[in-house]
């Protein structure tokens, strides 16, 4: 079964046993909210926790990553997050890719481009 959920609404989940969580998810916090305006990151966190604890299904969790110029400084916070959020063993991976147009990594401020350069080391 495939279901597509963006960690914010509810779920029916009785008579499945097993399930894949495709979330979309492009910084946490603040900056969660800032991007995805007006979902709240609590929200988030409780639906994952009630996921995550459920124990008569077995879910697996994967997530699209979208990168922009408002979130590549921070990636490195989201993935830390989401080593101490993600059980091995229920986690499929981070699916990263860029943004197009004018929230592409080509429009990103070239002062913030070299911070970026200079965090991570490229």
């Amino acid at each position: 079964m495939q279901y597509s959920y963006h960690a914010i609404l509810g779920a029916e989940y009785d008579l499945v046993k097993r399930i894949t969580i495709n979330l979309s998810i492009d910084q946490i916090g603040n900056k969660f909210e800032y991007l995805r305006y007006p979902l709240k990151w609590h929200k988030v966190e409780e639906n994952l926790q009630k996921f995550l604890n459920e124990p008569d299904v077995s879910i697996i969790f994967h997530i699209n990553h979208t990168v922009t110029p408002l979130s590549i400084y921070y990636y490195d916070e989201f993935v830390n997050w989401v080593d101490i959020n993600f059980p091995k063993e229920k986690f499929k991976g981070i699916h990263t890719h860029p943004a197009y147009g004018i929230m592409g990594l080509e429009a990103t401020d070239p002062y913030i481009r070299e911070m970026v350069f200079k965090k991570y080391g490229a």
